[in-house]
C-alpha cells in the first residue's frame, strides 16, 4: 500500500514537472518572454542573454540603411550627387556593418565603447568613410534607455515593444519601436528598430535649432578671430620667405618669435573663448570640434616653431601632419554648420 502511494507521488511529481516545463517552453516562445529578456539583458549586459533575444546583425543592417538613407532628407544637394553617395554607401555596407557588430559586442563585453581610431577597419580609412562621424550621427553611443513599455501589435500584425530613450545632446524623450519576429527556433527576436529613421530626424531637427542659435551666438567673435588669423597668416608668409636652406639663425629666430609671440597667443585666446561658452546642448558636438581643431592648430604651430629653431625637418613635417588633422576637423565643423550629409573621409595621410 505504501509502495503504491510512493509510486503515485513520484508519478504526480513527474507529471507536475512536465506541466511546468511545458508551460515554460510555451512561455519562452511568446513575445512577452522576449520582452522580459530584453529588459534583463539591458540591465545585466550578459552577451548570452542579449544574443538570445536580439538579432544584432539584422538590427545593425537595417539601422545602417536608415542612417545613410535619411541624411539626404531636406538636403539641397543635386539628385545625381545624392545617387552617387547612395551607391557608395551600398558598396561599403557589408564591412561597415560587420565592424559595427564587433564594435557593439566589444562594448557588451567590457562596458566601455572601444576607441574606433585604434581599429583599422572601423577607422574606415581603407573604405574612404569617416567612421567616427558615422557613429556620432547614429547616436549609438549617445542614447540612453529610460523605460520599457508594453507590447502591442501594429496595423500589419507585427509585435512591437516600445522603449523610451533620451539622446545625449537634446535630452528629449523619444519612443523607439522594436520589431519582434519569431525565428526558426520558435523564439522571438528583435530584428529592427522600426522608427529609427524618425528618431534620427527628430534629434537632428532639434539640434539644427541649437546649432543656429550657437552660430548666431558666436558669429561675430568667430569672424573677428578668423580675420586676425588671416592677417597673421599673411604676416607669417611674408616673414617666412627668408627660410631658405642657408637662412641665418637671426632669420629663423624672427619667424619663431612671430609664432610664439603673436600667432600662438591669438589661437590660445580663441581656445579660451570656445571653452568659456555656454553652448546649447544640440551644438555641444560642434563646439567640441572647434576646440579640438584649435588645440591641434596650436600644437602644430609649436612643433613648427621648434623645428625651425632647431633646423629639424622631422619636426616641421610632424607639424604639417598635425595641421592636416586640424583641417580635417575644420571640414567637419563646416559640414555640421551647413548640414552636409556626406561621410567621405578627407584624403589625409
Amino acid at each position: 500500500m505504501k509502495s503504491s502511494r510512493g509510486d503515485f507521488s513520484i508519478l504526480f511529481l513527474v507529471f507536475f514537472l512536465l506541466v511546468i516545463y511545458g508551460l515554460f517552453s510555451y512561455y519562452m516562445r511568446t513575445p512577452q518572454y522576449t520582452a522580459h529578456m530584453i529588459e534583463l539583458a539591458y540591465k545585466s549586459r550578459e552577451p548570452q542573454i542579449i544574443g538570445s533575444c536580439i538579432d544584432l546583425k539584422a538590427v545593425v543592417n537595417h539601422a545602417y540603411d536608415d542612417l545613410t538613407g535619411n541624411m539626404y532628407k531636406g538636403s539641397k544637394m543635386p539628385q545625381n550627387i545624392i545617387e552617387l553617395y547612395e551607391q557608395y554607401y551600398r558598396l561599403v555596407k557589408r564591412p561597415v556593418c560587420s565592424g559595427t557588430v564587433k564594435y557593439i559586442n566589444d562594448f557588451i563585453a567590457t562596458g566601455k565603447w572601444p576607441n574606433s581610431a585604434e581599429q583599422p577597419l572601423l577607422r574606415g580609412r581603407e573604405l574612404g568613410i569617416d567612421y567616427e562621424e558615422l557613429l556620432l550621427r547614429s547616436l549609438l553611443r549617445d542614447t540612453k534607455v529610460i523605460s520599457f513599455g508594453a507590447l502591442e501589435q501594429n496595423d500589419d500584425g507585427n509585435v512591437i515593444l516600445s522603449v523610451t530613450v533620451k539622446d545625449h545632446y537634446t535630452e528629449m524623450p523619444f519612443v523607439l519601436q522594436l520589431l519582434l519576429v519569431r525565428g526558426s527556433n520558435g523564439l522571438y527576436h528583435v530584428t529592427r528598430i522600426l522608427n529609427y529613421s524618425s528618431y534620427l530626424l527628430y534629434v537632428r531637427s532639434l539640434c539644427r535649432n541649437d546649432i543656429e542659435q550657437y552660430r548666431v551666438q558666436t558669429g561675430e567673435q568667430i569672424k573677428k578671430d578668423n580675420d586676425t588669423f588671416l592677417k597673421l597668416q599673411m604676416k607669417f608668409v611674408q616673414c617666412a620667405s627668408c627660410l631658405t636652406p642657408d637662412a641665418s639663425d637671426k632669420q629663423r629666430q624672427s619667424v619663431v618669435s612671430l609664432i610664439n609671440d603673436e600667432i600662438i597667443p591669438a589661437y590660445e585666446q580663441h581656445l579660451n573663448y570656445l571653452r568659456s561658452l555656454k553652448v546649447p546642448t544640440g551644438a555641444v558636438h560642434l563646439n567640441r570640434l572647434r576646440i579640438k581643431s584649435t588645440e591641434l592648430t596650436i600644437k602644430s604651430w609649436r612643433e613648427y616653431a621648434e623645428g625651425i629653431s632647431e633646423n629639424n625637418q622631422a619636426l616641421v613635417s610632424s607639424a604639417e601632419n598635425i595641421h592636416k588633422k586640424a583641417m580635417v576637423i575644420e571640414q567637419k565643423v563646416r559640414d555640421n554648420i551647413t548640414d552636409v550629409p556626406a561621410l567621405f573621409m578627407p584624403d589625409t595621410p
